[in-house]
C-alpha cells in the first residue's frame, strides 16, 4: 500500500478507525473525513504529512450542507491525493 492514498469517511470510530490506522500501517497516505478531529489526531500524528484530516462541518455552505461537501470536498480529495481507495463509514 505504500504511496496509495485511501479517503475515509467515519475515521473517528469503529470500521472507519480501524480502516485509518490499518491503511497507515501498511503505508499508506490517509484522508480523514471526521466529526471530532480531536479524537484521532493524537493517534494519527506520528505518521505526520501522511495524514489529512478534514472536518465536513468546515465546509457546509447552504441547507444541504452535507451533499455539498460529499460533491465539493470528494472531488478535491481526490484531484489533490489521488483515489486508490475509498472508504465510507460513517453514519
Amino acid at each position: 500500500m505504500t504511496n496509495q492514498t485511501w479517503i475515509i469517511t467515519g475515521a473517528t470510530s469503529g470500521l472507519g478507525r480501524s480502516i485509518a490506522l490499518a491503511a497507515l500501517d501498511a503505508g499508506a497516505n490517509i484522508v480523514a473525513a471526521v466529526r471530532r478531529p480531536e479524537a484521532l489526531a493524537d493517534e494519527v500524528a506520528p505518521f505526520g504529512v501522511r495524514v489529512m484530516i478534514v472536518e465536513p462541518s468546515r465546509f457546509r455552505t447552504g441547507f444541504h450542507g452535507a451533499l455539498e461537501f460529499s460533491a465539493t470536498s470528494a472531488e478535491f480529495m481526490i484531484a489533490a491525493y489521488g483515489d486508490d481507495a475509498v472508504a465510507d463509514s460513517s453514519g
